[in-house]
């Protein structure tokens, strides 16, 4: 018994009919039909599948056939496509300039499983690495069995290439095709992880076939040395999971020794950053590893954030670019291959690298940020550093409720490295409550080879109005307005840091913080003569943050030191500052002329210091 099934296609031209029948005959009922020949019964065409080719040509890929002024694509095999999947392998590795070895099979069906024959899938490149411009494909219709398949080249540069194919609205797979090699340029530093495992011999001239870098370090979290810069270690072996900082002295095109991995890997994790690398030949998702904890409980990577086992974010470095993520431009970060990674660990725990690719077209990094525009109670802005070499896009400061503050990873010396500063602590994160008055964000830029900068706002719309926003170099205090100009270039010296302050807020409040702290036309004792009425005399301070520390010495004109007072600092750009007119001893001053010193260290280090008379009249 035949099955029939109704179909309603509406064109500008009308509504067609289609009944389609289970044989190997297609009948349509329409108004107009051309073919260069036909067969004609009761005013329908009746078109065998057979005899397409003498039908519509030599070629099957051009199989339409006109309606009116439209086209309306062959949809053969007997039924309606309704399925497409992969029906080998979604994940491929690959040399340079050359096709893949193995070739992509597509099956496409319909809704009862049988197979759709002779129609042409589409294919798109959705994501490769920047600059990639001579990569091509090959992609062969579906055969009798409704089968395609499909060969794929890359160009010169190495990476992962990401493929998304589709058919109409039936759906889209992807498929991944990665580099067996990678291109490391002359005298470039670059944090790499390994593609293949090396199971018997791990020295570095065995697993590199050869080819000597001239450096290559790690971080070891077990050393007790500096915890910012001095944790690097040169080593000889090397190993899978694992990533590494190297340079070599002149390009160079590195393959490994050793064999692809598709099972699942362990990698141990010590308190405090952490340097990784995925083991395998393609591109796995990093919210689908695992946490392994020391009484062997398996955790998300998001569930072992909550239990506080790590933080749930990584930091790496691709296409001169240093991301990391997740965050609102790259919601869910590949672990991509050749590529070191960082990771926080907060206790000793395994990481479980688990094999498997996905991709969904939201997972390609996007480099151009959210444009939303915040209000006073919850907004943030991106701060880009741009370099010749190296780029460190993804720097947040802002306000919310959380008062979200994140770590950064350990910097490297000579890849350039931003950071916001705030107790001591490097983010690239830093959310703070509702401003008041006004907020100064501490920036430091560590230019490495990068003589040429740019420090950029590319979301400063997002700011709210009634706030203004200024850039101030500390080095010699120039200040630049970045609601006129929201990019600034600087240049200095290779391996050079240079402080910044990003001051949001009030414009009232503002003007204080844009002056260096304790300037003198801001910053006085009043009264003067004093003391008031209450027996006081207060310190008006500007440009202090709280975090910093200030200090308030008290001298008779012979030098003697009269009381020295450590100040608790407030939350405003101006703060006022009360002595009461006692000595250390806690005995009240006589009147005379009194020098007093004020000195201030900031949360960043920098010594300010304000020095004049004050007057006392009893």
């Amino acid at each position: 018994m035949k099955k029939k099934i109704y179909i309603f296609l509406i064109f500008i031209f009308g509504i067609i009919h289609i009944p389609l029948y289970s044989s190997n005959i297609y009948t349509y009922e329409v108004g107009s039909f051309y073919t260069s020949t036909d067969s004609v019964s009761l005013g329908n065409y009746v078109i065998d599948n057979y005899t397409l080719g003498e039908l519509f040509g030599s070629s099957l890929q051009s199989a339409n056939y006109k309606l009116n002024s439209g086209y309306l694509n062959y949809l053969d095999a007997n039924y309606l496509p309704a399925y497409l999947k992969i029906y080998n392998d979604n994940k491929f590795v690959f040399s340079r300039n050359s096709f893949s070895n193995d070739t992509a099979l597509l099956l496409v069906s319909d809704f009862d499983s049988e197979p759709v024959r002779y129609i042409k899938l589409d294919v798109e490149v959705v994501d490769k690495p920047i600059g990639a411009t001579d990569d091509t494909f090959v992609i062969i219709e579906t055969d009798k069995n409704g089968l395609a398949s499909l060969n794929y080249r890359a160009g010169v540069l190495s990476g992962s290439y990401i493929l998304k194919v589709s058919y109409f609205d039936v759906g889209s797979e992807y498929l991944c095709y990665s580099t067996n090699e990678t291109v490391i340029p002359a005298k470039q530093w670059r944090m790499i992880g390994l593609n293949k495992i090396s199971m018997n011999n791990t020295n570095v001239d065995f697993v590199f076939n050869n080819v000597k870098p001239e450096y290559i370090y790690r971080w070891n979290p077990l050393l007790d040395n500096d915890p910012i810069n001095q944790r690097y270690e040169a080593v000889s072996e090397i190993l899978s999971g694992q990533g590494y900082f190297t340079i070599f002295p002149e390009e160079t095109v590195l393959t490994l020794s050793g064999s692809f991995f598709n099972d699942t890997y362990i990698q141990q994790l010590h308190p405090g950053w952490n340097q990784v690398a995925s083991p395998y030949y393609y591109l796995v998702d990093w919210k689908n590893m695992k946490i392994q904890t020391t009484d062997n409980k398996i955790l998300s990577v998001a569930a072992a954030e909550t239990e506080g086992l790590i933080i749930n974010k990584i930091f790496w470095f691709k296409d001169n670019v240093y991301y990391w993520g997740p965050n609102n431009e790259i919601p869910n970060p590949k672990l991509y291959v050749w590529t070191g990674f960082w990771v926080y660990a907060r206790q000793s725990c395994r990481l479980l690298f688990v094999p498997g690719f996905s991709y969904t077209i939201n997972d390609k990094i996007n480099l151009a940020p959210r444009r939303i525009k915040g209000t006073v109670n919850d907004w943030q802005m991106l701060v880009s550093i741009k370099g010749n070499e190296i780029s460190d896009l993804f720097n947040y400061i802002g306000v919310n409720a959380n008062i979200d503050k994140l770590k950064k990873a350990p910097k490297f010396s000579n890849l350039l490295y931003a950071g916001l500063m705030n107790n001591n602590e490097v983010l690239c994160q830093d959310f703070r409550p509702p401003i008041q008055t006004a907020e100064e964000w501490h920036l430091t830029i560590s230019n490495g080879n990068n003589t040429n900068i740019t420090i950029e706002f590319p979301n400063i719309e997002n700011v709210p109005d009634e706030y203004d926003i200024y850039l101030v170099n500390r080095a010699d205090n120039s200040i630049y307005n970045l609601r006129e100009n929201n990019a600034v270039n600087i240049t200095q010296p290779k391996n050079r840091d240079r402080k910044y302050s990003i001051i949001v807020g009030y414009p009232e409040y503002v003007k204080a913080l844009l002056r260096a702290p304790l300037s003198k036309d801001v910053s006085f004792a009043y009264p003067n003569p004093g003391p008031d009425v209450n027996d006081k005399v207060k310190f008006r301070c500007n440009n202090i943050d709280a975090n910093g520390r200030l200090k308030i010495k008290i001298f008779d004109m012979a030098g003697r030191k009269v009381c020295e007072r450590n100040v608790v600092l407030n939350n405003y750009p101006i703060g006022d500052y009360e002595w009461d007119c006692r000595n250390d001893a806690g005995k009240s001053v006589g009147s005379g002329v009194y020098i007093y010193i004020i000195e201030y260290i900031s949360p960043i280090g920098e010594s300010y210091k304000l020095i004049d008379k004050l007057g006392i009249i009893k």
